[in-house]
């Protein structure tokens, strides 16, 4: 479908040039970036280089599949946390459920495993980390260790960990995870080596991005920074203003995209859809509910930023009621896609052609506060 018609930001230019491409048979290969950034470099495993397809910068579709509740605990927004995997299989873990509950799409199955506990093969606080055909690899956020099954339910192996940040992150290759660093050290980012079970964060102290968007403890905690991989590296972005930071994997700001709309507030025209929707339940907006929607601007998309199987960077938003899904190919800004869903939750996912999307109900007299729609990514 096409893109509405929105401002497309811009790329900041004196980031350009650090960024070099070259174009081969229909390819599009990074083949070098220049340091453009003041913060000396850190140095984590990288993942190997990303060829990109000619269809990588071609802004895609989005088929809408199934929508389903969560098995696990509850049906609501900010406690629903679901990992799709590459068939589009949905992972559920429950925020005091104790265990996992994977759903298979093709087959219409369930399978719960991970009986609550702290011996091997026993889960108490879990997360979905990743998802594949054969295995899914858990965060025990109480026990701090990741555990590995396999699809059908059964226990592998788990491994100790020791990250600063539990709920963000962001599936690099193989048994590695960007995960945001220390809360107390700024906007910082590092990689989880689920192997070694290490954790080695990029520093990014002097960066003036980092330094303009974050310049505090404070802001870290109130505006916390949306973390996430594209073809060339790792993305950092202030949800508040729109501002994304494209570092290569040295730890090295390449670009930075500002969409300049400003901040996200709801319209007059929202937030009197709201109170038409509060009304059909038998519910009402207070004069002061308003002027909060009014006066409090909400992030422009989720914490977490996403790639496809064409190495093309999602994030996830709502705006006016409405969400939406942003797609960049690296800096550069293809478009958006509206997404039918009266409202985004936090943890939303996508792996290869599979998007997963925690949404209110459809039917606002529903009983459930939450409900997961997954979609086919076409094109």
């Amino acid at each position: 479908m096409p893109p509405p018609s929105i401002p497309e930001g811009r790329i900041q230019r004196s980031a350009l040039p650090c960024a070099r491409t070259v174009f081969a048979q229909g390819a599009l290969l990074l083949v070098g970036v220049t340091a453009c950034s003041d913060s000396p470099p850190a140095h984590p495993p990288a993942p190997p280089s990303a060829r990109l397809q000619a269809g990588s910068r071609v802004l895609p579709a989005l088929r809408f599949e199934v929508a389903t509740n969560n098995p696990v605990y509850e049906n609501v927004m900010s406690t629903t946390a679901v990992l799709v995997g590459p068939g589009g299989d949905l992972v559920f873990s429950g925020s005091r459920g104790g265990h996992a509950v994977v759903v298979r799409r093709a087959a219409g199955t369930s399978v719960s495993f991970g009986p609550v506990g702290d011996g091997p093969g026993e889960i108490r606080d879990p997360l979905g980390y990743r998802a594949t055909d054969s295995l899914v690899v858990i965060l025990d956020r109480a026990n701090m260790r990741l555990s590995q099954w396999t699809i059908d339910g059964s226990f592998v192996s788990e491994r100790r960990v020791v990250i600063p940040i539990r709920n963000n992150f962001a599936p690099l290759d193989g048994q590695r995870w960007l995960l945001p660093g220390r809360i107390d050290q700024g906007a910082s980012v590092g990689v989880l080596d689920g192997e070694t079970g290490r954790f080695t964060a990029f520093d990014l102290m002097e960066d003036t991005f980092v330094k303009e968007h974050w310049p505090s403890f404070r802001e870290s905690l109130s505006n916390p920074p949306a973390v996430g991989a594209w073809y060339g590296g790792f993305v950092l972005g202030d949800s508040r203003t729109y501002a994304l930071g494209f570092f290569d994997w040295s730890g090295t700001r390449v670009a930075v995209y500002e969409q300049g709309r400003g901040l996200n507030r709801y319209s007059d025209e929202a937030i009197e859809r709201m109170v038409a929707d509060f009304k059909l339940v038998g519910r009402t907006l207070s004069p002061v509910a308003k002027r909060r929607l009014r006066d409090r601007p909400a992030p422009w998309f989720s914490i977490r930023v996403r790639k496809d199987g064409l190495e093309r960077t999602w994030l996830v938003g709502e705006h006016d009621g409405r969400a939406f899904a942003d797609v960049f190919i690296g800096p550069e800004y293809l478009g958006r896609l509206m997404i039918p869903c009266l409202g985004v939750g936090l943890y939303w996912d996508l792996q290869g052609e599979w998007l997963a999307v925690v949404c209110k109900p459809d039917d606002p007299s529903s009983m459930d506060d939450a409900i997961v729609k997954l979609f086919r990514i076409i094109g």
